[in-house]
Formats: structure tokens, sequence, C-alpha cells
């Protein structure tokens, strides 16, 4: 999957508006091997810009980052200090993170999502406009993360990740009755 920061919005109220979505076509073997990198910066998978090998993992990455968009309310490449950073990386560094990415993106959200606490460098990186109840927007932040650790094997597939975003949703409707 790819998207362009400039073609992904969130409204005055917060609806996202997603648009110019370009998914990659996966061929029999599910691995589509492309002779340069193609993808919009912010969005692309580390692991396919390495070995140029399109896999649905470097789908769950990209939208593991509009998910991190959507939460945080800041674009796939931000600029901190005139320097170009990765929205995946300043959360990571917001969260005051000793260990990898990698190391605490396990797919532990999705395994036991109730077992996750609110910590305050969680709640620091999200979005204070967004409407839904703390505990449910810091799983939907480690579910982000899980989505971006950079080894394959510890991404959600994409099933996985459905069914977490089903979970969350139905969560937070039923908390907040009123956005039904």
């Amino acid at each position: 999957m790819s998207g362009s920061g400039s073609t992904n919005s969130i409204g005055v109220e917060l609806p996202a508006k997603l648009s110019d979505f370009g998914l990659l076509r996966m061929s029999e073997s599910s691995t589509l091997k492309s002779t340069r990198v193609m993808g919009t910066p912010g969005y692309v998978d580390p692991t396919y810009a390495q070995t140029r090998k399109a896999t649905t993992a470097s789908d769950v990455y990209s939208f593991g980052i509009l998910i991190l968009e959507l939460i945080t309310c800041k674009k796939a490449v931000l600029s901190v200090n005139n320097q170009p950073i990765h929205l995946r990386d300043w959360v990571s560094q917001q969260l005051h993170s000793s260990a990898s990415l990698e190391d605490s993106s396990t797919e532990a959200p999705l395994e036991a999502p109730h077992e996750l606490q609110a910590s305050t460098d969680s709640l620091e990186v999200i979005d204070p406009r967004l409407a839904m109840p703390q505990p449910i927007a810091v799983r939907l932040l480690h579910l982000a993360l899980s989505c971006t650790a950079m080894s394959l094997a510890s991404r959600p597939s994409m099933m996985k990740l459905v069914l977490e975003l089903e979970t969350l949703r139905n969560e937070c409707l039923a908390a907040q009755p009123s956005l039904v």
C-alpha cells in the first residue's frame, strides 16, 4: 500500500479522508519484485526498500503508518529541528523506549490487548482530540507499532489486524454509545 500525506487528511471534526492509494498487486508467489523502490516516502516498508520484494507485510507496514498518522494527527514524515523524521521513529523517541521498536512491537497488543495500560508516554503522542477512550487509543497505538515492526515476523497478519481493529471498534462503540 502506498499513500501520499497530501491525499490523507483529517477534517476539522477529525473525519479521516483517504484517497489516491495504490495497492501492491500480488503475484502467485505473494511477492512482486521490482528493479527500483517505488512508494511514497514515510509509507515505504524499509524491508521492501532494501529487498525490492513487496509482500503483504509491506502493506501491513504502510497501514501501520496510516494508523500512526490518524492517532497522532501528524504526517508520515515530519520536520523536527528542520530535519525530516519518519513518524514511526518520532513516536519511538516520544515513548522514551530504550528497547528497539522490534522488541516493543511484538504481537502482545493482538494476543493480550486488555493487559495494556495507558502510560503517560503513550498518551503524549496520541492527539487529544481523538474521540475514543484512552485505553483503546493506547491499544490502537500499540497495534500501529506492531504493524511497523522491523521484523516481518513480528508484524501481525492482515487477518489479525482486521480482527483487532474490529474488536477495538466494538469496544469503542460500547464505551461511547453516542458514536453509534
